[in-house]
């Protein structure tokens, strides 16, 4: 399977496998008397992103640098995003990297 090339703040990442998950908010309503529940989507939803591949130590470094320019924006083909970085997972003997992105909701 091909990855995507992606933007994360001045960084052009190629090659990178995109996972997105979507979680809506949900608040239960319940009323005294009535049978159950209701769920209401109030509306609000984030995103979350785990980037895969491979990149050499010098890019890695370059993330890092970026992110601690402050929150980046992450670009791909799901839009762009004001993001967090979460985690990074780097293997040195493989430049295998995973990279959780979590979108900062305004």
């Amino acid at each position: 399977m091909a990855g995507m090339n992606v933007g994360l703040g001045s960084l052009e990442l190629a090659d990178m496998v995109v996972e997105m998950r979507l979680e809506y908010r949900l608040g239960r309503r319940i009323e005294q008397g009535s049978d159950g529940d209701d769920m209401i989507l109030e509306g609000r939803k984030s995103y979350e992103f785990v980037l895969s591949g491979k990149l050499s130590m010098e890019q890695l470094r370059a993330i890092e640098k970026e992110v601690a320019r402050g929150e980046p924006i992450f670009r791909s083909e799901f839009g762009e995003f004001k993001v967090a970085v979460k985690s990074v997972h780097y293997r040195s003997d493989t430049g295998e990297v995973s990279i959780v992105l979590v979108e900062d909701v305004c």
